[in-house]
């Protein structure tokens, strides 16, 4: 019973086996290995053996390997010797090797790294600029966008919402320290478009009365430091998703932006 039951199994691994690898039989062995492996991965680890088989049973002969008569054999004669799987398996594993470092130099190739973000990028960008950016950078942190019709309309430049929450953001591409006027016009977005939270983003520094007004009215204060890391996160991403790419694998949270 245990011996059929065996049987049983092999059978039906071998035959889906057989359809996966067919595919792959065509050109020397090197090349049938190579074609495998680059579909299905490290499985050769556990199914060289059966390729084998395969190419036994399929009477595809190569000059590499030599089988042994099991015409002429005792029962349960191995049809190659241990030493010469492992021999392949080392082969193996340098054409995984090989196809791996061939895949991260094409994905080297095609990356841009002009793609990232650096705070002097920011700081050379003029106010619609940093409005859209600042889109993309919310969008990342998982915010909904939505820019306004005209910049600067009623001290709204976006507005972004999260968890059903609402919120205006004021910003400011300055070269020297961003006030109070600032902090008002987000004040007055926020009673004047009904949002929860208001915010003021800048690539500069605060003056203190400014800092001062946003505490006592709850408005949040992004400032270079703080915009820093929104920008350490959105390359961050740039990376995953160029790696997710490479993968063919789609991103399932990019999502799209809206009116910016």
């Amino acid at each position: 019973m245990d011996k059929l039951l065996l049987t049983t199994g092999f059978n039906s691994a071998y035959l889906g086996f057989s359809t996966e690898i067919s595919r792959h039989t065509k050109g020397s062995l090197r090349e049938i290995l190579r074609s495998w492996i680059a579909e299905a991965g490290v499985s050769y680890r556990d199914d060289l053996s059966l390729l084998f088989y395969f190419l036994w049973d399929n009477n595809i002969r190569h000059a590499e390997i030599q089988y042994t008569d099991q015409a002429s054999s005792a029962f349960g004669t191995p049809l190659l010797p241990w030493q010469t799987v492992e021999t392949w398996l080392e082969i193996c594993e340098q054409i995984n090797f090989d196809i791996l470092v061939e895949r991260l130099a094409t994905k080297l190739e095609f990356f841009d790294p002009n793609q990232f973000v650096t705070m002097y990028h920011v700081d050379a960008m003029n106010g619609y600029e940093f409005e859209k950016f600042l889109g993309q950078i919310f969008q990342t942190a998982g915010y909904d966008v939505e820019g306004t019709k005209l910049s600067g309309d009623q001290g709204a430049d976006l507005f972004v919402s999260k968890f059903g929450k609402k919120m205006v953001i004021q910003a400011k591409n300055y070269s020297g320290n961003v006030g109070n006027s600032a902090v008002q016009e987000a004040i007055s977005a926020k009673s004047f478009y009904g949002c929860d939270d208001a915010m003021v983003v800048t690539n500069s520094y605060f003056t203190r009365s400014a800092t001062e007004l946003a505490n006592a009215a709850s408005v949040r204060l992004i400032g270079r430091r703080e915009l820093q890391v929104y920008l350490d996160d959105h390359n961050q991403r740039i990376i995953e998703q160029f790696r997710l790419a490479g993968d063919g694998i789609e991103d399932p949270e990019s999502p799209a932006m809206t009116g910016v």
